[in-house]
């Protein structure tokens, strides 16, 4: 169940990530065609943006996995 949740949620995170970054360039190129030359910013920055947002949720289900792993083999050793 919880492999399930946490699959689910990697799922979800790719979306969120993919979201950011077709928004942010979309809204950077309708910010260009506007003149406004800050949208060459959003075009820049949204899939940096987006990329660390992936990093840091990645990190923490590394740590929930890493966790997980240390508790079954401190389980496995109380039981010898």
């Amino acid at each position: 169940m919880r492999d399930t949740l946490i699959k689910v949620f990697e799922i979800i995170v790719w979306v969120v990530a993919a979201l950011i970054v077709l928004l942010g360039v979309g809204g950077g190129i309708f910010a260009l065609i506007n003149g406004e030359i800050a949208g060459l910013l959003a075009i820049i920055f949204a899939p940096i943006a987006a990329v660390i947002y992936t990093a840091l949720i990645f990190i923490v289900i590394g740590n929930y996995h890493n966790l997980r792993r240390i508790a079954d083999a401190a389980e496995r050793m109380g039981v010898r």
